[in-house]
């Protein structure tokens, strides 16, 4: 009798986890079903762009925030702004300094659930050599294995160095920069 409690006790307790690492699953990006936008704005009116390549990796369990964490590294060079003119002129260490700074880098293992489907994560956006905290709130969708991300949120340019020199002024290109995203995740177990 006592073996078959031990037994039983060692079943629950194998279930347990194998229950916990399901819930607690761990997502990846699947690049070619997700966008990330930036919007920026020129003399009153919306200039949009996109980064071509970007990755993402996401614990998220809703039941143990503890473990939760995000990470997503975007190719900043992969930035297209649909103009040669402009797309030459990011490059520059005056916008984004391609060559000193290739990618931007988001850390948060602060997620929290704000409302049904609804989550923020609280963490670190490292930008042209200046690392900041932000705030990205976001509305997470699962079916089965597959989750879709969508959320919006804003960054001050100047506070990254990003528009040097005549640039630092506002009053042509906006201080907000718009960062919009729709990211499709697969669940990797």
């Amino acid at each position: 009798m006592r073996q078959f409690v031990l037994s039983t006790a060692g079943v629950l307790v194998s279930a347990t986890i194998i229950a916990g690492n399901a819930l607690a699953a761990d997502w990846h990006l699947d690049v070619a079903q997700s966008r990330l936008e930036f919007v920026a704005s020129f003399q009153g009116n919306e200039v949009p762009g996109v980064f071509k390549e970007f990755t993402a990796e996401l614990r998220l369990d809703p039941d143990t925030p503890k473990n939760n964490q995000l990470d997503v590294d975007v190719t900043v060079a992969s930035a297209d702004m649909t103009s040669p003119e402009i797309n030459a002129a990011i490059r520059s260490p005056t916008w984004f300094d391609f060559a000193n700074y290739s990618h931007a880098v988001f850390h948060s293992e602060k997620l929290r659930q704000t409302g049904a489907k609804q989550f923020v994560a609280n963490g670190v956006l490292r930008l042209k050599g200046v690392a900041k905290p932000i705030e990205v709130p976001f509305t997470w969708n699962v079916v089965n294995d597959t989750a879709t991300v969508t959320g919006e949120f804003t960054v001050d340019r100047g506070s990254f160095g990003i528009g040097l020199g005549e640039w630092v002024a506002t009053d042509v290109v906006g201080a907000s920069v718009k960062i919009r995203f729709n990211a499709m995740l697969r669940r990797t177990h």
